[in-house]
């Protein structure tokens, strides 16, 4: 029996759970903020999650856990945690090692010193019982080691990922945007509003395609990590030697849906936004399956009513670009728009830090709110809201 330690972004730990059981029918659970877990039998499991979630930033093997207090006695938990956990089958003599550490909390050491201590215990253990001094490789090591003290809890843990997190999908290469949105954030706002890949789905102010691209992957069954496949740890330094992630790779690619036809609808303004996402949807293979152009958010109300089912969209913040006044004309045209193209029962999802001003016009446009989360958008304290029709 493994336990998988699975991080994801803070407010969206039930939807990465729901997901991770329907991938693997197996019960997940909240293990804390931005954290879920969940126990497998096979190792093949843990591959499966990291190769098709989208909700999770990294997937990795919990070795041992322990209770601390905050003081400097805590780096001796540490220590004799790590050195008494079983992690010396995953290294070899010809193994380098890095352990990558994280802190959150009032604590008197750092994440250098827990980085440092556990490292120790590593080299310490590995002494002891196979009689060699491990080499430590920050920059390219060949296995990775994750620490987490997070408040009063130490997590040990074996990384299947790597140090390139999930949420970098690989198929956005031109960051031209000066606020894209995650991958694991638009992926959970088209989960949450019941997207399944037969809905007329619109995103009128898309900016570099994301979350339009996020629905036509999950419509075709395209895995996240597709175009990772290489770069994935597990890959690079499988943890069993009878492991074989590729052929895992090549069962779940055989399930994609090429034929699939969804209905989506992605434009933006700026017509450099929407080329960009034309050939970031063309990377992973969904080009044809998302119907991309330049178009102003106002001009929607010219089109039929009830068009769309779901409006799905990451509007401006205004925060640190443009102005205050601006986003809240933007907001006013977009619960318009909603209002008129929606159809009987249809859904607009957006994220959003403008709290006052969406619940005002939600009620001003008779589209009341059904849904609301807050989340983690990089540093900044947002909301998901549902309004529906």
């Amino acid at each position: 029996m493994f336990t998988v330690f699975a991080t994801t972004a803070a407010g969206v730990e039930d939807l990465a759970a729901e997901e991770a059981q329907e991938i693997l029918d197996r019960k997940a659970r909240i293990d804390g903020p931005g954290r879920i877990a969940l126990n497998i039998n096979r190792i093949e499991d843990a591959v499966r999650l990291l190769y098709l979630a989208r909700l999770v930033k990294r997937v990795m093997l919990k070795l041992t856990e322990a209770d601390l207090d905050g003081t400097q006695k805590d780096l001796k938990k540490i220590y004799n945690a790590v050195y008494s956990s079983d992690f010396t089958s995953f290294l070899t003599s010809s193994d380098s090692f890095a352990v990558r550490s994280k802190r959150v909390g009032a604590h008197d050491y750092t994440s250098i010193d827990v980085a440092h201590v556990v490292g120790q215990a590593v080299i310490d253990r590995i002494l002891k019982e196979k009689n060699y001094k491990q080499r430590v490789n920050l920059d390219e090591p060949d296995v990775i080691f994750r620490s987490y003290v997070l408040h009063d809890r130490f997590y040990f843990a074996l990384d299947l990922t790597g140090d390139t997190s999930l949420e970098r999908r690989g198929y956005r290469t031109e960051v031209i945007h000066p606020a894209p949105l995650s991958p694991i954030l638009a992926a959970s706002m088209l989960r949450v509003v019941g997207w399944d890949g037969t809905k007329n789905l619109l995103d009128p102010m898309c900016g570099l395609g994301t979350i339009c691209i996020e629905a036509a992957c999950m419509a075709r069954n395209i895995p996240a990590a597709y175009l990772r496949k290489k770069t994935l740890q597990v890959v690079r330094r499988p943890p069993f030697p009878e492991l074989d992630p590729e052929s895992i790779f090549n069962e779940l690619d055989s399930k994609i849906k090429h034929y699939e036809k969804p209905l989506i609808t992605g434009s933006d303004i700026k017509e450099k936004y929407v080329e960009s996402a034309k050939r970031h949807a063309k990377i992973i293979m969904v080009g044809d399956a998302i119907n991309f152009k330049a178009r102003r958010l106002e001009d929607y109300v010219e089109d039929q009513q009830g068009s769309f089912e779901l409006i799905v969209s990451n509007p401006p913040f205004g925060l640190r670009v443009g102005h205050p006044q601006r986003v809240e004309v933007v907001y006013r045209a977009l619960f318009r728009v909603a209002r008129h193209l929606l159809t009987s029962n249809g859904k607009l999802c957006i994220i959003t830090p403008h709290v006052k001003l969406v619940k005002s016009l939600s009620e001003k446009e008779n589209l009341p709110i059904t849904h609301e989360r807050q989340v983690k958008y990089g540093n900044l304290n947002v909301k998901v809201f549902i309004c529906e029709k």
